[in-house]
């Protein structure tokens, strides 16, 4: 892995390597991070969305990945996905008790900071 593959190059649409494991899953994003730690562009956005990988797992309610990017402090301008979704409770209560189980509180800390009553939603849950 480490001398076939160009962890930096793109596809037709300008997403690396970490757009695409941002949509799928965290097997990928394990070997890249914690065996070889390759120094790969986590800000970059596409050609097509103009996303970064965060805003990708966003989208597509990769919560282990938003928390695991969050950790290596990405540009969190991303957040405004959930931030414009705010107002859905059926939104914000699916992050919420995905984030509680898995216990992903630099998630769980941004939901408060947007106005999530935590003692609310987390009442609702039982």
């Amino acid at each position: 892995m480490r001398e076939r593959c160009n962890f930096s190059a793109v596809d037709k649409g300008g997403r690396t390597v970490m757009h695409i494991i941002a949509i799928h899953h965290s097997k990928s994003w394990n070997v890249l991070n914690h065996e070889y730690n390759y120094e790969v562009s986590l800000d970059n956005t596409d050609r097509v969305l103009q996303w970064t990988p965060l805003q990708y797992a966003i989208k597509s309610g990769n919560w282990f990945m938003v928390e695991r990017l969050l950790e290596i402090i990405v540009d969190r301008c991303g957040l405004d996905m959930i931030r414009q979704r705010a107002q859905n409770p059926h939104y914000i209560n699916s992050i919420f008790r995905h984030s509680a189980e898995e216990k992903y509180i630099l998630l769980l800390e941004f939901l408060c900071t947007i106005g999530v009553n935590i003692h609310h939603v987390s009442s609702l849950l039982h």
